[in-house]
């Protein structure tokens, strides 16, 4: 490959080939396609005699980053917006325009040394580095059960088995039809959003040993229940109801015993007034339960009142 330095030399670059894969010869990314790595060298190494950017620049590129609400994923040198509507990675051509969308405002200077410090890959580059099911990418959200193609070679992965169903109805470079027969379902992630191509990855494994610890300490968190002597207290013969809704205090107030509430469930409704009515239709919702509780309530209430008169 040659490219043109600024004083107006060339310089020449060979790519050499390893196993099938084409490396760069500025760096150690790889790719399957020779014509892989000159997009690549083109979009992040366009000009070789530039030095390396220092401390200070990446520490100002960090909190350009930091203020429009971007970071970059190490691993996979993916430069990912962090904003909720989105949890996906940007292409650098696209990234200060993706910028002022959500409403910041971002220099081309700034965004030409994020570029120069991190040098994030594009979609191209992504794919042809990143061949089969990868480890996630922790920011970007996973579909758990995607459609995958299940034709030998074919790594792709949609939404939707309609999606899929297109995606079979085409030829592949060989000229061969993908069948739907071989849809398996598996977990993606949607790296650049929208309705670009995803990427395949690994089935995350349950860390039992994390997941026991948080079911211990939450079960540890759990006060202990207060233990209390009611045995000389004058509601020591109720139950817990009865105790925590105050029910043989509201029963000693009422002109009619429960039975007679009771009754009201079977009254013709033309008979009733609307307060009747509302008092009949909560009895029916709630007689079966708690009238055996309000008749003993009852008995206890009125040896209280016989007590204290």
């Amino acid at each position: 490959m040659k490219f043109k330095n600024p004083d107006g030399t060339c310089t020449t670059y060979t790519v050499t080939a390893k196993n099938g894969r084409f490396n760069c010869p500025r760096c150690s990314e790889h790719f399957s396609q020779a014509s892989g790595v000159r997009r690549h060298f083109r979009s992040l190494h366009v000009n070789p005699a530039e030095p390396q950017p220092g401390p200070e620049e990446e520490t100002f590129a960090a909190g350009v980053l930091e203020r429009i609400g971007c970071h970059v994923d190490s691993m996979y040198k993916l430069l990912i917006c962090d904003d909720k509507s989105c949890h996906h990675a940007l292409s650098p051509t696209a990234f200060r325009s993706h910028a002022s969308s959500h409403g910041f405002d971002i220099s081309k200077e700034e965004c030409e040394l994020i570029l120069r410090v991190y040098q994030p890959l594009d979609i191209s580059t992504f794919f042809e580095t990143h061949v089969g099911p990868i480890i996630s990418i922790p920011t970007i959200p996973i579909c758990v059960s995607g459609y995958l193609c299940g034709f030998e070679g074919c790594d792709g992965a949609y939404e939707t088995q309609a999606a899929l169903k297109r995606h079979c109805s085409r030829k592949n470079e060989k000229g061969e039809k993908h069948t739907l027969d071989l849809c398996i379902r598996g977990p993606f992630q949607s790296v650049f959003g929208g309705k670009q191509k995803k990427a395949r990855v690994l089935p995350e494994k349950l860390d039992e040993t994390a997941t026991t610890s948080r079911m211990a300490a939450f079960f540890r968190s759990i006060p202990e229940p207060l233990e209390q002597d009611v045995g000389s207290t004058p509601d020591s013969g109720l139950s817990a109801f009865l105790r925590m809704t105050g029910w043989h205090l509201f029963l000693s107030s009422l002109p009619m015993k429960s039975c007679e509430y009771a009754a009201l469930a079977v009254v013709p409704p033309s008979k009733l007034t609307a307060s009747q009515e509302w008092l009949r239709d909560v009895v029916k919702k709630y007689m079966k339960s708690i009238i055996p509780d309000l008749e003993v309530a009852e008995h206890l209430s009125l040896q209280m009142i016989n007590t204290k008169q």
